[in-house]
C-alpha cells in the first residue's frame, strides 16, 4: 500500500504506476506510422495487329500487370492497411479501419494474352 508513484513521492523504484479516479488518458502517437505510398497499381499495353483475313476482324495482343510496385517508408508488409474493420455504421469496427494486424500483402501479377475478333 503507497508504493506507487505520484508527484509528491516521484519515486522512480515504485512498484505500481500512479492509480486514481482522476487519472486522464493521455494521447500518444507511438503506435502512429507514416502510411504515405505511390504505387502502380495496374498497367496494361496492347498492340493491335493489322489483319487481311475476312474471317477475323480484329486481332490483338496484350501485357498486363498489377501492383508492379510500392514506393514508401511505411515498416509493415502493405501501407493500404485495413486488417481489420469495415464501413459499416457500428462504431466499434469504424474505429478499427486502418489497423495494420499484419496483414497480407497485395499480390503481383503478370497476364499476357492474344484478343481475336470474328
Amino acid at each position: 500500500m503507497g508504493n506507487y508513484w505520484t508527484e509528491e513521492n516521484p519515486n522512480p523504484k515504485a512498484k505500481y504506476p500512479m492509480i486514481s479516479k482522476f487519472t486522464k488518458m493521455r494521447p500518444s502517437d507511438r503506435f502512429i506510422k507514416d502510411g504515405s505510398y505511390l504505387r502502380l497499381k495496374s498497367l496494361q499495353l496492347s498492340y493491335d495487329i493489322p489483319v487481311n483475313l475476312s474471317w477475323i476482324h480484329q486481332a490483338e495482343i496484350y501485357l498486363k500487370a498489377t501492383n508492379l510496385f510500392t514506393l514508401t517508408n511505411y515498416p509493415g508488409l502493405d501501407p493500404e492497411v485495413n486488417t481489420r474493420g469495415t464501413d459499416s455504421q457500428s462504431i466499434r469496427s469504424r474505429l478499427k479501419i486502418g489497423t495494420d494486424q499484419s496483414g497480407y500483402p497485395s499480390a503481383r501479377t503478370f497476364g499476357a494474352g492474344v484478343q481475336l475478333s470474328f
